[in-house]
């Protein structure tokens, strides 16, 4: 019972109104898997509405993302903390 309780929650969660995201002015790290229980689409609507906001969708990942990967997790917290906030260009990913 309580684990899908842990579902429902993580399905709906957080609810969070986006004028309050928009209001966080530092950098955040938003992270999640493309299969996570968090939806992605709740996951990218944390980014959108955070001004300085860094994202990583990890693909074929789900809510043990951060034990999965824990190696290549640990060293992009460690460049998001010692890396000051660069907005992203949609244009240099080709390059």
């Amino acid at each position: 019972m309580n684990q899908l309780k842990l579902i429902h929650m993580m399905q709906i969660e957080p609810n969070i109104p986006s004028v309050s995201l928009r209001n966080i002015k530092c950098p955040v790290f938003v992270i999640g898997g493309d299969h996570d229980v968090i939806l992605p689409a709740h996951t990218l609507d944390i980014y959108n509405n955070i001004n300085e906001a860094y994202l990583w969708i990890v693909p074929k990942s789900g809510h043990a993302t951060l034990q999965r990967y824990h190696n290549e997790f640990n060293q992009k917290v460690h460049d998001f903390f010692t890396h000051s906030y660069t907005k992203p260009h949609w244009d240099d990913w080709d390059k």
